[in-house]
């Protein structure tokens, strides 16, 4: 039971090193500063939500057309 115990801390402190290191790397090779990506990822988040609510109105309206024909 004990190598059990053991193992699983390894994984664990394996899996936070991991992740610490890969924050770093992220960061060292990230291709623009940090507020010009938090503004494009913004403005790209934004313009997807707006084709998503385009297209979200537009199955509703023909989910609305459908069931008009269906009822008469």
């Amino acid at each position: 039971m004990e190598e059990n115990g053991t193992s699983f801390v390894a994984f664990g402190l394996g899996v936070f090193i991991g992740a610490i290191l890969g924050a770093v790397i992220a960061l060292l090779f990230a291709p623009e500063a940090g507020e010009e990506l938090r503004s494009k990822i913004q403005s790209s988040a934004g313009a997807n939500l707006e084709r998503t609510n385009l297209e979200l109105n537009r199955l509703k309206q023909t989910i609305q057309e459908k069931a008009s024909q269906a009822e008469g």
